[in-house]
């Protein structure tokens, strides 16, 4: 959101900052980055349009822009902007239908010069619940689901894993511009310990995406190819066809990989699967920093064993 409307901006229109739960407009100039504003101030959705419609006219080779909003919490909490607050399903305060009204109000304003562009925005963190009523979104949004309480191998969790369907079918009954971003099968740090190849959430990832009627996914696989290519084969294979068998392309990558040692590194990989998936279904659904960082006591549970 620091794209198209700057510091200058701000502090000549405090107004259009976010509020905080005090009733003070905050500041973000110290980390603009995190910049927040308030989604329902027409002054600030017409500036913000303005500034998206100057970009898009300076770069005219792009296909089109974000408006996403800034990483991290600090939605306004004006009295406007809390009417359209309600708890997700897990009785947390829930920003979407805030930032889908924002996407839309946005994008009238942008399709009026640039009707062909498309304008692309997250459904994340505390916005990434679709909304229980029906929304009405401008053709030109599309909808990406960055789904945070997965990220980390969250799907193995069955609270998790039981809702992931009907999220997608939600997103999907609002708008077909959906595409689908995970970070499902990725540790922040995991110091040189060999992840699982998760095939569980493989098979229900990008399957469930296809299923509901998807455009589209992004998947974050592994750099350690050491470790996570199995994953990342599986992967550029199921964002081919949907409908790949997971087990079996699987197998053929172990054989293909290990050629005699293939048993002996099935039994490791198995392993480290099943005492992995087994520590994250017992592991708080809240969302933590520390459960996406391997830390000694995740290799005491799983890996010293």
């Amino acid at each position: 959101w620091d794209d198209y409307l700057k510091p200058d901006d701000w502090r000549a229109h405090p107004e259009w900052m976010a509020m905080d739960e005090n009733g003070k407009r905050r500041d973000f100039t110290a980390r603009p980055a995190g910049v927040k504003y308030c989604t329902t101030n027409p002054e600030l959705v017409k500036a913000f349009a303005e500034g998206v419609i100057k970009w898009l006219d300076e770069h005219p080779a792009w296909h089109g822009a974000s408006i996403s909003p800034a990483d991290g919490g600090d939605f306004c909490k004006c009295p406007e902007c809390m009417k359209l607050v309600r708890p997700d399903p897990h009785g947390n305060p829930s920003y979407s239908l805030n930032i889908l009204k924002f996407y839309s109000d946005v994008a009238k304003i942008v399709g009026q010069k640039y009707p062909d562009r498309p304008l692309s925005g997250y459904v994340y963190y505390n916005y990434m619940y679709p909304p229980t009523q029906p929304v009405k979104m401008e053709p030109n949004v599309w909808l990406v689901m960055a789904g945070l309480n997965y990220y980390g191998f969250g799907l193995y969790k069955p609270v998790y894993k039981e809702e992931f369907p009907r999220v997608v079918e939600g997103w999907l009954r609002l708008t077909k511009n959906f595409n689908y971003h995970n970070y499902g099968t990725w540790m922040r740090s995991f110091n040189g310990a060999p992840l699982p190849t998760a095939r569980e959430i493989l098979k229900l990832e990008i399957p469930t995406v296809a299923k509901f009627g998807g455009k589209g996914v992004d998947m974050v696989g592994l750099g350690a190819w050491g470790v996570g290519a199995p994953t990342n084969y599986i992967y550029a294979k199921l964002m081919w066809n949907a409908k790949t068998d997971v087990d079996n392309t699987y197998e053929e990558w172990l054989r293909l990989a290990y050629g005699p040692g293939y048993e002996p590194m099935r039994k490791l990989l198995d392993m480290i699967e099943e005492r992995f998936s087994a520590y994250k279904a017992a592991e708080s659904p809240q969302y933590r920093g520390h459960m996406y960082e391997m830390n000694y006591e995740k290799v005491e549970a799983i890996y010293l064993p």
